[in-house]
């Protein structure tokens, strides 16, 4: 825009584009803008106080300007992803080494508890959380019983149910009814 303050180019913007560019003091503009395959997604622009400030060298130093700011920006753009794609590849080799810790010790030992620790602590670890158990029901004590735990779990020496009679979560420990079933929405925290 060689004159900003022409009155096709007053008519043809917004009113507070020549506003803000009067508070900078500018006269003329110019704008270049940014391809990425034929598809622009952004632009370049200059502004200068002095009526048609810009040649035709200003405007393809411009251009070379702006087919640099999209090389930079497609380059940030594709870091962001490599380190997205690197940061689930390190998560699966975490859950395929886990997992494959998990089949030797599964393998290799009959210590039920070794192995049912190991499982439980690899679990705990790539879920990001506080901690685990695994239970197994003990039909003669009608109840599920803690067999390892990836931290100390309390085991209380009740069995509390809540009004209904549904086994209650407490400490760590599953509780079940007769019939071996719990409701899981039925924790005490």
């Amino acid at each position: 825009i060689p004159d900003i303050e022409t009155p096709s180019t007053l008519a043809a913007l917004p009113p507070e584009t020549p506003a803000n560019l009067r508070a900078r003091g500018s006269r003329s503009v110019m704008a270049v803008p940014m391809f990425r395959q034929n598809e622009v997604i952004g632009a370049i622009s200059l502004a200068h106080r002095d009526v048609d400030a810009f040649s035709a060298t200003h405007v393809d130093l411009l251009t070379t300007f702006a087919d640099q700011a999209v090389i930079a920006i497609e380059n940030a753009r594709l870091l962001t992803e490599l380190r997205a794609r690197t940061d689930e590849l390190q998560r699966s080799v975490g859950q395929l080494t886990a997992l494959g810790e998990v089949g030797q010790a599964v393998s290799s030992s009959l210590d039920l508890e070794t192995v049912l620790t190991t499982i439980v602590s690899h679990a705990v670890e790539l879920s990001g959380l506080d901690g685990g158990a695994v239970h197994e029901y003990d039909e003669a004590a009608e109840r599920f019983m803690q067999r390892a735990a990836s931290l100390a779990v309390a085991q209380p020496s009740a069995k509390p149910h809540n009004r209904a009679g549904n086994p209650l979560l407490v400490e760590g420990e599953i509780f079940a009814s007769h019939a071996g079933q719990f409701d899981p929405l039925d924790v005490v925290g």
